[in-house]
């Protein structure tokens, strides 16, 4: 079969390349959409692109899809539906993003004090008759692409994007007879960005927490909603174990004292992060117990954020091993070896605390109001907190001296982290075992969506049903 594969950049083939590289191992005709291009003049999200059509050069790559318009009336409307969302996904005392707010046209904006002025209950009745005037209001400039490439499916990512042209391009897909699959991006886009618009025919999602979002917060039905496991992660068990040694000794660190490592987060999840760090820094030198206040220490930047002077200032005072991707080579292979290495990851980039997790990494936060935006102001953090809080991956400090004693029983053995992230990676991240690749099901959920077997029974194929995840089915 011909699938197109609708990406907002080229660096969503990050998470999302191992399915496009299986469609193509199975021998499908892959043709990758790009809403941008490669406009920012992203190194590394080009890297990544590069890195997946490399293994399959007859993949096709097709930059045809013009920039979004914001003034586009429907778009205006999903951003109205977009912050209403934003509104409640927020947890409870958490301060609502403005993001969509802010791109909404003036004439709009009176409507969405109206709007938010109103209960839950009744912003969740309005959601059906705005929807419908999104899509009566949709138009997209798609067409001639598709009736050139004429798909036999159409698999949209992330499709939440704030004013993405996306939502048209799937009705505009769908009028035309063709099915459409949006395959979710990150585990937090449903919650963190904006409402799934255009109708789907099929929702790809990790989990069962997930598939729950989907329902609850996006008005997708049930039968729509597949859970596959994160296929962006399937390579990542099957790489080789570390060799601590040899990892120490690359980062310049004696492999016999404990290593714990923090992993710092984008400007937009924590802007005044460097500060955070720096107490973190203290308070582990300052420890009194010597496994923790002698314990190699690294800190890893975030590519989207050099860390600068901060970097210079933690390495000379602390003896801190500093890596910034921005400025240095940072293998995947060598990253992955990092958060298998340590004793401890610590930090409030929850993607990196996923891939702790997998590791098999004991997993550590240190609440701070320089980095309250992505911690306990999002719905997604609540995940790794359990349910009842505290039986998650991640072990919460809610004081520096609790947060100290914490990797402590870390470093002792008695903190029982890689239990936490064994569980964590069985629930959330593979829920059909540790064995069964999310790769391999995506694809088939997109083979039976284009068969024309599915298309005769309905607008989605049967669902597949992950097993209970924390007494939620």
């Amino acid at each position: 079969m011909r699938v197109l594969f609708l990406m907002g950049h080229p660096g969503y083939a990050r998470n999302l390349g191992s399915t496009i590289q299986a469609l193509a191992a199975r021998g499908h005709d892959v043709v990758i959409g790009l809403d941008r291009g490669d406009r920012e003049g992203n190194p590394a999200a080009a890297a990544a692109l590069a890195a997946v059509t490399a293994r399959h050069p007859e993949l096709r790559v097709a930059v045809t899809l013009p920039p979004p318009r914001r003034a586009h009336p429907a778009r205006a409307v999903r951003l109205l539906l977009d912050q209403l969302h934003q509104l409640d996904c927020a947890p409870p005392g958490a301060t609502t993003s403005l993001r969509a707010a802010a791109l909404l046209p003036a004439p709009v904006r009176p409507l969405l004090r109206v709007l938010t002025a109103v209960g839950p209950q009744r912003r969740r009745r309005l959601r059906r008759p705005l929807r419908a005037l999104a899509r009566a209001l949709s138009t997209s400039d798609i067409g001639p692409f598709l009736e050139e490439i004429a798909p036999d499916v159409v698999v949209v990512t992330p499709l939440v994007d704030l004013a993405s042209p996306q939502p048209d391009d799937v009705l505009a897909a769908r009028a035309r007879g063709i099915p459409a699959a949006l395959l979710v991006h990150s585990w937090d886009n449903l919650t963190t960005k904006g409402m799934v618009h255009g109708d789907p025919d099929l929702v790809l999602v990790w989990n069962v927490p997930q598939a729950h979002e989907a329902t609850e917060f996006h008005d997708i039905e049930p039968a729509r909603v597949t859970v596959t496991g994160a296929p962006g992660w399937d390579e990542w068990f099957d790489a080789p174990a570390p060799d601590r040694t040899a990892c120490c000794a690359r980062l310049g660190l004696d492999p016999a004292q404990a290593l714990l490592t923090y992993v710092c987060s984008s400007p937009f999840v924590a802007p005044d992060e460097a500060e955070a760090v720096a107490r973190w820094v203290d308070a582990v030198r300052s420890a009194s117990d010597p496994r923790v206040r002698d314990a190699g220490l690294v800190v890893r930047g975030h590519p989207a954020r050099p860390l600068g002077a901060a970097g210079v200032t933690l390495a000379r005072r602390h003896g801190v091993v500093v890596i910034d991707p921005a400025d240095t080579q940072d293998e995947p292979e060598d990253y992955f070896a990092l958060l298998a290495c340590s004793d401890a990851v610590v930090g409030v980039n929850t993607s990196a605390m996923l891939e702790a997790a997998i590791a098999g990494t004991p997993v550590l936060t240190l609440l701070d109001a320089a980095c309250a935006a992505g911690q306990e102001r999002t719905r997604h953090f609540h995940h790794l907190l359990g349910d009842p809080p505290g039986t998650g991956l991640v072990r919460v400090g809610h004081s520096v001296a609790e947060h100290v004693a914490q990797l402590g029983e870390e470093l002792a053995g008695t903190g029982r982290g890689e239990q936490r992230s064994q569980r964590f990676v069985a629930s959330f991240i593979r829920p059909f075992g540790a064995d069964t690749a999310a790769t391999h099901l995506v694809v088939d959920a997109i083979e039976r969506l284009a068969s024309p077997e599915a298309a005769a029974a309905g607008p989605a194929s049967a669902p597949v049903r992950a097993p209970s995840i924390g007494g939620v089915r």
